[in-house]
């Protein structure tokens, strides 16, 4: 059975946060990812700027109505958080060669499968990176930049 794990953040034991999807792709950084998790709605902080970097696929779906995934509830090690790795993700596994011989032929690197259930969106991101997690204490304008 899948193995779906607490991953640990400041907003992991929300339920049913508020998650916005920024992406920008450029012919030099592909599928550059950053979420923003609102834990108590749109208009309170903190809110929390969760940076991907590039990944290698995401997903966005609105949670009412998302299509049926490979995993269920049931194969959540801890229920009724919010952030979550998928462990031995089928996914992930579809990946692992072409991660290794087409982007990191010289080095063996770990690749990751993300969840965040919202209570407006939920978001899967596959990548090589740690995220990181900036922490939004005010109103403040994300600046998203590309060159074309």
């Amino acid at each position: 059975m899948p193995k779906i794990v607490r991953w640990e953040t400041p907003f992991t034991n929300t339920q049913f946060p508020s998650v916005a999807l920024l992406v920008t792709s450029t012919p030099n950084q592909w599928n550059n990812v950053q979420t923003i998790v609102m834990p108590q709605g749109t208009d309170k902080y903190p809110k929390y700027l969760v940076s991907f970097g590039e990944v290698i696929a995401f997903t966005c779906f609105e949670e009412a109505h998302a299509p049926e995934r490979d995993f269920t509830s049931a194969m959540l090690e801890e229920k009724n958080l919010c952030a979550y790795l998928y462990l031995d993700s089928p996914w992930l596994k579809s990946y692992e060669a072409w991660i290794q011989h087409c982007h990191f032929p010289n080095d063996l690197v770990s690749s990751y499968h993300y969840l965040i259930f919202g209570g407006d969106n939920n978001i899967e991101v596959i990548t090589t990176n740690i995220p990181t997690i900036e922490v939004v204490e005010e109103k403040t304008t994300v600046k998203i930049e590309y060159e074309a």
